[in-house]
């Protein structure tokens, strides 16, 4: 719930969450939302790290933000992608 209010407080679209327990050793979970542009995926990638953390979760890492066209928040059990 964290990552989607987040998500939609920035107009985040097509939320979209992937069941992948027991399927894969990488994540529980993955979640994909789209951007407009690139400012407004990283502005997404920001509420989402910022209320992670706020809520109690561990960022274990954040990659392609710099390029803005992908960005990937690996929140441990959770991986989001956020694409323009």
């Amino acid at each position: 719930m964290t990552v989607r209010t987040a998500a939609e407080d920035k107009k985040g679209e097509d939320f979209t969450i992937l069941d992948l327990e027991g399927r894969t050793i990488v994540a529980d979970t993955f979640v994909i939302v789209t951007g407009r542009s690139k400012i407004q995926t990283r502005s997404i990638a920001d509420a989402i790290t910022e209320a992670a953390r706020r809520d109690g979760f561990a960022v274990a890492r954040t990659e392609g933000y710099n390029d803005g066209g992908w960005i990937l928040i690996d929140l441990g059990a959770v991986v989001v992608h956020v694409f323009t």
